[in-house]
């Protein structure tokens, strides 16, 4: 069996930077606004949780969501402190997750308190690997909000 493949290497004579210029133009003239006006701002149920400091804030997060996602949603607030998390916090449908002014969440620095794997999303191409700090599939309608700060710790272990 015979097979060849050519290529055509050559630029095309008719893309220019002029060219690329005005495309790069056009998309935030045309079609940027037309994205901005397809978002909707997520809406929540004016019932708020809030949690604070615990032996197992992890562990009372992910149960505070999943209860108040079954019971039609709203806010889960984090008080003011520094809170230690071993692993992800799992967003579900109609939550949102708030931290207050001086509230700080410390994710553990050890990988494998990111197992099992979850599935995820690598520069386009769907995988398995592990969790990341807050993780939310098959969900809708979710939200972070941040006065705070989400500390993922990552110089310890990940590089």
């Amino acid at each position: 069996m015979l097979f060849s493949l050519a290529c055509n290497t050559q630029p095309k004579d008719d893309f220019t930077k002029e060219k690329a210029q005005q495309i790069i133009t056009e998309a935030w003239s045309t079609t940027y606004p037309k994205i901005l006006e397809a978002i909707q701002a997520p809406t929540f149920r004016n019932t708020t949780v809030f949690i604070q400091d615990t032996t197992d804030f992890r562990g009372n997060i992910n149960t505070a969501i999943t209860q108040l996602s079954e019971d039609g949603g709203g806010t889960i607030k984090v008080n003011p402190g520094r809170y230690h998390v071993k692993g992800s916090i799992f967003l579900a449908s109609n939550i949102r997750l708030h931290l207050e002014n001086g509230a700080e969440l410390w994710f553990s620095p050890h990988p494998s308190d990111y197992l099992p794997v979850v599935k995820s999303r690598w520069e386009g191409t769907f995988l398995m690997n592990y969790s990341p700090l807050i993780y939310a599939i098959d969900a809708e309608n979710i939200a972070i909000t941040v006065n705070g700060l989400i500390n993922g710790l990552a110089e310890k272990k990940w590089y």
